[in-house]
């Protein structure tokens, strides 16, 4: 019964209480804080895999690799790239390789020569590389690096 204790018994156990309080206090903030840079850890590692992911479809683009052949001290750049067949009297946008152009010459780039070469399909696809090209119309163009 509660008239059973004395005051000193009763005072421990509140001091007990509170101090169990303050222990599950403590392990709350201990564990918020955990959650807290865990959280922190894993926006940033989701940023980093953006950011390499980022880099790598920019490499991928025909200015990613002007870029790259730049720094590699590169000093003729080729770049490949397929012409669209359509009917004159439709404009297809994906035929207008002269942003692209424009965008490499920005990197330092000169265009020295553009030449067309056409690739038949094979015979026989079962035989064909798994790797290889699609079979088409391309506009190679090929860069001097402008000093």
């Amino acid at each position: 019964m509660l008239f059973d204790k004395t005051p000193d018994e009763i005072l421990s156990e509140d001091e007990r209480a509170k101090a169990q309080r303050l222990r599950e206090e403590q392990e709350a903030r201990e564990r918020w804080q955990s959650e807290l840079e865990s959280g922190r850890r894993q926006r940033e590692e989701r940023r980093e895999v953006a950011k390499r992911f980022q880099e790598k479809v920019q490499d991928a683009t025909p200015v990613g690799r002007a870029k790259a052949a730049i720094e590699s001290g590169a000093t003729v750049f080729q770049l490949v790239l397929p012409l669209a067949l359509g009917s004159a009297d439709k404009a297809d946008p994906a035929a207008d390789h002269n942003p692209v152009l424009n965008a490499v010459e920005a990197q330092g780039w000169r265009l020295l020569q553009a030449s067309y070469v056409t690739r038949e399909p094979r015979p026989f696809p079962e035989t064909e590389p798994p790797a290889a090209p699609p079979s088409g119309l391309f506009a190679v163009y090929i860069f001097r690096r402008s000093i």
